[in-house]
This record gives C-alpha cells, sequence and structure tokens, in this order.
C-alpha cells in the first residue's frame, strides 16, 4: 500500500453527513480532506482549482439517472482520480449501471466505518471495493428488488410494518399473541434479507423498496422516496 497522504476532496448533497464523512476519514490517519463541495457546479470548481487530488468521495442521499452521466463526466475528465460513491441500495440492475459509470469503489450508508475505510485502502492500492451487499445484488442470480419482496413471508410483512410504525420487540408479541424472542428471529431474518445493519436500514429499505402500502397516510413528508 501506498504511504503518501491522501488527498481527498467530498461533494456532498447534505453537509451534516458530509463534515462526518470528513472526521471518520481524518481520523484514519492517511488522509486528508482538503474540501467539502456541494455536488454539480461548485464539485467541478473544486477539482479544476485544486491541482493534486487523489479521491473524490461522493455522498449522494438518493440516485438518479443523471447521476451515472455525472459520474461518468468525471471519470473522462479526471481519469486519475479515483471515485468513492457512498449512497443507499438501489435495485440489482441499476447498480450495474452505476458501477458501470466508472467509479472505482461503491458503499452503503447502512455498512459500517470498517467498510468504509477497507474501501478508501484498496483505492489507495489502486484497486476497486463494492461492499458485500453491493456484490450480492449484482452477483445474485439477477436478484431484483420485485424479486425479494417475495422472499418476505405474511408474517415478516406484517412484523415489518409495525416495526416502521415504531413499536418495539414488546409490543408487536404482545399484538400477535407470540413470545418475544420469536419477533426478534424475525427482525433479524429480515434485516438480513434487506441486507441492513440495523432498524434504520431496513426502514430506509422497506421506504425504497415500496415493500409497504401505506394507503392515504403520509409516512414521512420530507423524505424523497415518500414525497415525488
Amino acid at each position: 500500500m501506498k504511504t503518501d497522504n491522501q488527498v481527498i476532496l467530498i461533494g456532498y448533497t447534505t453537509r451534516l453527513f458530509a463534515d462526518s464523512i470528513e472526521s471518520m476519514i481524518e481520523s484514519f490517519g492517511k488522509f486528508t480532506v482538503v474540501e467539502k463541495a456541494k455536488l454539480g457546479n461548485k464539485l467541478l470548481s473544486a477539482l479544476e482549482r485544486i491541482k493534486k487530488i487523489d479521491i473524490i468521495v461522493i455522498e449522494l442521499c438518493r440516485l438518479i439517472k443523471s447521476d451515472l452521466q455525472y459520474f461518468a463526466s468525471l471519470r473522462t475528465k479526471y481519469p486519475h482520480v479515483k471515485i468513492l460513491l457512498l449512497s443507499h441500495m438501489a435495485s440489482a440492475e441499476y447498480n450495474r449501471e452505476i458501477i458501470n459509470s466508472g467509479i472505482n469503489a461503491y458503499v452503503l450508508k447502512t455498512c459500517s466505518k470498517e467498510d468504509f475505510k477497507d474501501a478508501l485502502n484498496k483505492l489507495v492500492d489502486n484497486k476497486f471495493y463494492y461492499c458485500s451487499n453491493i456484490t450480492k445484488s449484482i452477483t445474485n442470480n439477477n436478484t431484483t428488488v420485485q424479486e425479494e419482496k417475495i422472499m418476505l413471508t405474511l408474517r415478516e410483512k406484517e412484523i415489518l410494518s409495525m416495526l416502521v410504525n415504531c413499536k418495539t420487540n414488546y409490543q408487536i408479541a404482545e399484538d400477535l399473541g407470540l413470545s418475544e424472542n420469536t419477533i426478534k428471529t424475525h427482525r433479524k431474518n429480515i434485516l438480513t434479507k434487506f441486507g441492513a445493519n440495523n432498524l434504520l436500514g431496513m426502514v430506509r429499505y422497506a421506504c425504497r423498496s415500496r415493500l409497504l402500502n401505506y394507503g392515504n397516510d403520509e409516512f414521512c413528508t420530507v423524505c424523497p422516496h415518500c414525497t415525488e
């Protein structure tokens, strides 16, 4: 692995995330965040102004089609700069398009600090890195979000709906007449199927994948997945 200090530029959609990413990167000891810039023209201006950048960390709240063209244009104009994408899980087919757009590393926001550190270290060694959930998504027999919906049992969907509505394991067990340990087992199985590490990751996945029907109720009015 190279020992030179690696210069990183963070491109962000959410400033709070960018600040957290900067603190995390600098805790690793061999990376320097030279600047944080909002995605779009400000990031492009920073790339023009700062002559030496080794890695761009791109934080996205939500991937859209035009982002792929943006990644591809960055790769064409700055072929020497490595790109690490930090975002949410997309469909298996979309993940392939993201990888083919020219990024060097793809880490989910549900992954750990160690996954993120591993990704940066791989880039230093001129290697690619995709976290395990991304790899599973694009290699598991063309699995799609629709197919993953079928994997949930009726009981798991019922429990998922209650978890999303902020009920505790104890409350769900009481409502369904089951033991709390049974609810914990179902919850663990749902997390595994979603490739999530915690309840927040589970809720985000259910929201993005439209796994639950809220009828006419507004669930989270500020979430782009619920308000489009």
